[in-house]
């Protein structure tokens, strides 16, 4: 017999994710590349447009637990496709993450939802 119900009461700290902390107490923030952006479509109906879907590779985790990998964040801005590059740097904008849920036969796979990203500027290009 398995129980069930158990994965609706795990909750994803995306914040310590995103910015965990060290060893000395401080945040740190984990820095994302973008590696692909396309148009977010509904699954049944792909006629309708929900946003964007941007693939990233975190290219620096502090942790240095996730180095590489890819993550896809859906968010529902429209036509990034249109205001993004690929090697460009992005972050989450942390307050407007609707959902972060782990799945996948290991739980290590990551759905992100938001509503807006931040596209970080490049030292010197101010």
């Amino acid at each position: 017999m398995a129980l069930k119900g158990l994965r609706k009461l795990l909750r994803f700290d995306y914040k310590e994710f995103f910015e965990p902390t060290n060893e000395l107490g401080e945040k740190e923030k984990m820095l994302l590349q973008v590696t692909g952006v396309k148009a977010w479509t509904d699954y049944e109906n792909k006629d309708i447009v929900l946003g964007s879907s941007v693939e990233v590779v975190i290219l620096k985790d502090p942790t240095q637990e996730n180095n590489f990998e890819k993550i896809i964040l859906k968010v529902t801005k429209p036509n990034l496709e249109t205001q993004l590059n690929i090697g460009d740097r992005i972050f989450p904008d942390m307050k407007t993450i609707t959902s972060a849920v782990v799945y996948g036969q290991y739980q290590n796979q990551l759905s992100l939802k938001m509503d807006n990203i931040f596209k970080l500027r490049e030292k010197g290009n101010d």
